[in-house]
Parts: C-alpha cells; structure tokens; sequence
C-alpha cells in the first residue's frame, strides 16, 4: 500500500459522511444494473450463442422478432401458469402451488372481462400479459366460479398458516384506492426471450385493449420490472403492503 494515511482519511470521512455513503451506495448500484442486469446478461449471452452458431451452422436462437401475439385460450394456461410460477417465483402465488396457478389462470382466460394476451414462437407462448378492468370485481367472480375447486387445489400448501394468511389477503385485495380500477396483474417472458423488447411490446398491445387508467403492483426492490413499466409510460403513485410487511410500489398508466 503506497499511502496507507490517505486510505485512513478516506475510510474516516467515509465513516462520518452519511450523505457520502448514500451516494456512493446509490451510484455503485447503477453501475451494478448497467453491467450486471439480468436482461442484459442475458441478451450478451445469447447474441454470442447466435453469433457462433451462425458461423458454424449449427443452430438458430430466438430474435424476439419471430413471434406473433394474439389472445390467449384454455390450451395456454399450462404455459402461462408455470412462467409465472418460474419468473414471478417472488410473489405469493405461487406458494400455493401449480394446482391452483393453473386454476387462477384458465380463470383469467375464460374471465369475459379479462384482457390476456400471449407472445406466440410457432411453438408455444413464450410470453404473456394479464389484467382485468377491475380487480376486486374479478376476484369476487374467481371465488365464486372457481373458489371451491381452487381451494381444493391449494390445500395442501394452505394447512400453512402464513400461506393460509398470504391467500386471505390476496383476495381480500380491492386495488389502491384512486381512479385506476383496471390492472395489470402479471406479466412474464422466457428466459431466452428476455432483454428483446419482448415484454414491452407486450405491455403497450395489453395497454391498447385497456380503456381509462390502468395500475401495476410491483415489489418495491424489483427495479428491472419498475424501470420497464416505466418504460411503457407509467409513473409512480404511492406504496401498498397487500401481504404484511412486504412493500410494493403502485405505478399508473394514463392513456
């Protein structure tokens, strides 16, 4: 070590700046999200893959620009409850196991007011987008047309009592108080897909279905999700806990 005082003055002022600690924090985490962000992670990976297969003649990677979207129907719901399960694996849901995810979500596409649509590879759906124009008025409907046999699917995971208390705040939940009544309730794309605009475009063709405002709940340290509905024209509203203790952020789409 070359100057062993100027590290001891540094560290100290370090240790009694509290505004200095802060904005370092702050800048270290925005080169972390510009080096280090999953999507893009991913994007270099796969853009080498493609780039070597190419040259070799090996095989073909998704561009993202292959897919078609359209709405979803009943033979998606498998798809489209194990990438929420896989993808969105942070929220409550999917605690409740594949079961009741299927359930939830063939609810969603039979649903006449339910806006969901997929991102289609030839294949399958390797995207998806759900939401509802009022969610309170939804999940009155779940309970009332699929409540006893979603019950059944969960009950193994609901002899938990956190799960138990987890799944009585989920539908308990009206949306945030305001004049945005219609959601966007979940959204999720393949991990070969990701970091393609994939999810963006997603999001602006479910906005186009929606009339008046729409909400978006998301977890308040979730920022790769944040920043990509801000992205889309959302803007930050306020904070909520739908489960005790875990805050989310609200943003709000205006048309």
């Amino acid at each position: 070590m070359q100057n062993p005082g100027a590290l001891r003055e540094a560290i100290v002022r370090l240790g009694d700046d509290k505004s200095l600690r802060k904005e370092l924090g702050r800048q270290a985490r925005v080169r972390a999200e510009e080096r280090f962000d999953e999507n893009k992670v991913v994007e270099i990976v796969m853009d080498t893959y493609r780039r070597l297969a190419r040259q070799r003649g090996l095989a073909w990677f998704p561009s993202g620009d292959d897919v078609t979207f359209r709405q979803a129907t009943v033979d998606d719901v498998p798809a489209l409850a194990r990438m929420h399960s896989t993808a969105i694996d942070s929220g409550f849901l999917p605690t409740l196991g594949p079961g009741f995810m299927r359930r939830l979500y063939n609810a969603l596409v039979s649903d006449p007011e339910a806006v969901v649509l997929v991102a289609d590879d030839g294949n399958a759906a390797v995207g998806f987008v759900a939401g509802v124009p009022d969610t309170g008025a939804f999940y009155k409907r779940f309970i009332r047309k699929h409540g006893v046999r979603s019950g059944l699917a969960a009950l193994p995971r609901l002899v938990r009592p956190s799960v138990l208390k987890g799944a009585w705040e989920t539908l308990r939940y009206e949306g945030v108080e305001g004049d945005a009544r219609a959601e966007l309730l979940s959204m999720a794309v393949q991990p070969l897909y990701r970091g393609r605009g994939l999810g963006y475009r997603l999001g602006v063709r479910f906005l186009d279905q929606m009339h008046g405002p729409v909400k978006v709940v998301v977890g308040a340290d979730n920022q790769v999700a944040i920043g990509a509905y801000r992205k889309m024209g959302f803007v930050d509203f306020g904070d909520i806990e739908v489960h005790a203790g875990e805050h989310s952020k609200v943003l709000v789409w205006r048309p």
